[in-house]
C-alpha cells in the first residue's frame, strides 16, 4: 500500500482548491451535491397549500414564502419554467416592488447558533420583461413584518440586472451581526429596489453556507410539505362527503371535532382561515348528518392537533354522540394560522 500526502487538491483550470487536507487527518471539500444545504424550505415552489393565486397583499403565498406586493394578483405558473423546475411565480406587469421573503427559525431565540460568522451565497432563477433589477437584504427579525429589525446585509448597492432569459443570479455576504433577543428568525429578502415595476418571474431559491452557490437541490415532494406543515398546515376536499376529523355533539346543534396535525407544529396555531360558506361543511353519525348554519370557528390548539366548533343547522343530534366533520361540497378547506414566523 502506498500513501498519497498532499495539503489540497485542485483542477488544474481551477483557481481554488476543491480538497485541503488538515494535519489531524481530516478535510474540507468544496462539493455541489451533499444533502440538505438549502436553508429555505420549499425552493423550488413545489408547495403551496393556499393554492395558485395570491391577491395583492403582503401575506404568505407558497409555502414559507411571505411576499411584499401591491396592486397585483401574482401566480404560481407551469407554463415556461427555467430547466429543471416545474413551478415559479409570475408578477405582472403592474407589480410594484415585489420582495420574495422567508423567515428562517433561529434554533433559539436570540441566539445566533450556527449562522454566528457564517459566510452564506444565496442564489434564485429569474427573468423579466421589464429590465427589472434584483438584490438580497438579509436580518434577524421577530416576524415576516419585522420587530427588532438587526440588519445582516442591505445589498442594493449590488443589484443585478434581470434579463428576458431565465438565468442564475447570486449574491453572497458574511452574517457578522448579533440577533436582538426577541429575534426569532433569519430572515432572507430577494428583492426589487423600491418602486420599481413591471412583469417579473422567479423561482429556484436557494441560501447555503459558503461563498459558492451549488448545484439546486431538488428534493422529494413528501420531505418537502412534510417541512411546511411545521408552519402552515391546511385540510381540503375535492368531493362532498370526505371527512377530516372526529368529535363529539357539545349539545344537540354544536359539536367541537379535533383535528390531529400530520407533524409537530413550530407553536400552537391560534386562530383558521376557512373557504365557502356555512353549508360547505357538515357533521355526521352514520348515514345521518347535519349542515352548518355557521363555518367552522378556532377553539384551541396545541403544536399536535387543533380543535374546531361547529354549529348544525338542525337539532337533529344528540349530546354525547360521536360525530365526524365531513365536507357538505367541494369547496372545503380549513387551515390552521399561527405558526408561521
Amino acid at each position: 500500500m502506498s500513501t498519497l500526502k498532499v495539503d489540497a487538491i485542485r483542477h488544474n483550470s481551477a483557481t481554488s482548491d476543491a480538497i485541503t487536507t488538515a494535519s489531524d487527518g481530516t478535510c474540507t471539500a468544496r462539493l455541489t451535491n451533499y444533502p440538505h444545504r438549502n436553508l429555505f424550505l420549499n425552493g423550488a415552489l413545489n408547495i403551496s397549500q393556499r393554492g395558485d393565486s395570491y391577491a395583492s397583499a403582503n401575506a404568505y403565498t407558497a409555502d414559507q414564502w411571505y411576499v411584499f406586493v401591491t396592486g397585483v394578483t401574482a401566480q404560481r405558473l407551469t407554463t415556461s419554467p427555467p430547466d429543471g423546475f416545474t413551478y415559479y411565480i409570475r408578477f405582472p406587469s403592474a407589480t410594484s416592488s415585489p420582495i420574495m421573503s422567508q423567515q428562517i427559525e433561529l434554533e433559539q431565540q436570540g441566539k445566533v447558533g450556527k449562522y454566528k460568522n457564517k459566510t452564506v451565497t444565496v442564489s434564485w432563477y429569474a427573468r423579466s420583461e421589464s429590465s427589472n433589477t434584483m438584490y438580497v437584504d438579509a436580518a434577524f427579525k421577530n416576524a415576516s413584518g419585522g420587530g427588532n429589525y438587526t440588519t445582516i446585509v442591505a445589498g442594493s448597492g449590488s443589484a443585478q440586472n434581470i434579463t428576458s432569459s431565465w438565468a442564475r443570479y447570486t449574491q453572497t455576504f458574511t452574517i457578522s451581526a448579533t440577533p436582538h433577543a426577541n429575534n426569532t428568525c433569519f430572515s432572507i429578502m430577494i428583492r426589487t429596489p423600491s418602486g420599481q415595476g413591471g412583469t417579473l418571474e422567479v423561482t429556484g431559491f436557494q441560501a447555503e453556507f459558503g461563498d459558492t452557490a451549488t448545484d439546486f437541490e431538488h428534493i422529494s415532494i413528501a420531505e418537502d410539505l412534510s417541512r411546511c406543515q411545521r408552519y402552515y398546515y391546511r385540510i381540503s376536499a375535492d368531493s362532498a362527503g370526505q371527512g377530516f376529523g372526529m368529535g363529539f355533539q357539545m349539545t344537540s346543534s354544536a359539536a367541537k371535532i379535533l383535528i390531529n396535525f400530520p407533524v409537530t407544529m413550530r407553536t400552537k396555531p391560534t386562530a383558521i382561515e376557512t373557504s365557502g360558506t356555512a353549508s360547505d361543511y357538515s357533521v355526521a353519525r352514520t348515514s345521518t348528518y347535519e349542515v352548518c348554519n355557521v363555518v367552522p370557528t378556532f377553539a384551541n390548539a396545541t403544536i399536535y392537533a387543533g380543535q374546531v366548533n361547529t354549529n348544525q343547522t338542525q337539532a337533529g343530534l344528540s349530546t354525547g354522540q360521536s360525530v365526524l366533520l365531513r365536507s357538505h361540497s367541494a369547496n372545503f378547506f380549513i387551515g390552521f394560522l399561527g405558526a408561521e414566523i
